[in-house]
């Protein structure tokens, strides 16, 4: 069993997860990346802007699925609006800059477990077919470390 594993199994046999706010209180989790930049040999930018790799992203979707309230962007947009009240637990998921891993890897995960998501796309970039400052900035950190 990983170190990781091992902590998440420690903090539930603690019953720490059951401490969690039980307020009707929205958490979001906004992703960049999924995988990992070890799999994409043609990756030359920063291997540090991928987050969770496929398996890891699945597995706190499972999580999510079984310990909170995923919802939807109109469920957001309703409560704020007074016409719904969000359930406790609730988790907004996010992704933003539409990279291809999100559909390839996040959307079949999301449909999965049925964990609605809003997906951010910067149509300038897409149009354009090229990368955001952000990656470059890190591009450009990562060959001065050279």
């Amino acid at each position: 069993m990983g170190k990781r594993r091992s902590i998440i199994n420690t903090l539930h046999a603690m019953r720490i997860f059951d401490m969690l706010p039980r307020k009707r209180n929205l958490t979001v989790l906004s992703y960049h990346r999924l995988g990992s930049a070890v799999l994409n040999p043609d990756f030359n930018l920063d291997p540090t802007v991928f987050g969770p790799t496929e398996e890891a992203f699945d597995e706190q979707m499972r999580w999510l699925a079984l310990n909170a309230e995923p919802v939807s962007e109109q469920d957001v947009l309703s409560a704020m609006s007074g016409t719904y009240v969000l359930p406790k637990r609730s988790v907004l998921v996010t992704f933003d800059d539409a990279y291809k891993d999100q559909f390839t890897i996040g959307l079949p995960t999301l449909l999965r477990q049925k964990i609605p998501a809003v997906f951010f796309v910067t149509p300038e970039i897409i149009n354009k077919r090229s990368i955001g400052f952000w990656d470059r900035i890190a591009r450009a950190i990562k060959l001065t470390l050279k």
